[in-house]
């Protein structure tokens, strides 16, 4: 026999603010808040990143998708206005 060194277990996700339903954003059956490819919820002008919008729960990946949010919303503005 092994020596347990961790151990892992797939707990449900559970959203712990009532804001994004409350808004109208629809919830994947998992529970995360539904997002298009350019993270905007199922509400036009709501954008989500991190936790609460994949299973990825690091600091880097939220990081990550502040950062492309930022340049998809920028890109939405240039091409409303232009």
């Amino acid at each position: 026999m092994f020596p347990m060194a961790a151990l892992y277990a797939p707990v449900p996700f559970e959203q712990h603010s009532a804001i994004p339903v409350s808004l109208g954003c629809k919830l994947t059956e998992e529970g995360y808040i539904e997002i298009t490819k350019e993270f905007e919820t199922t509400v036009c002008g709501v954008y989500v990143v991190g936790d609460n919008a994949t299973k990825w729960r690091t600091v880097a990946g939220a990081v990550s998708m502040r950062t492309a949010v930022g340049m998809c919303l920028s890109r939405k503005m240039i091409m409303d206005k232009f």
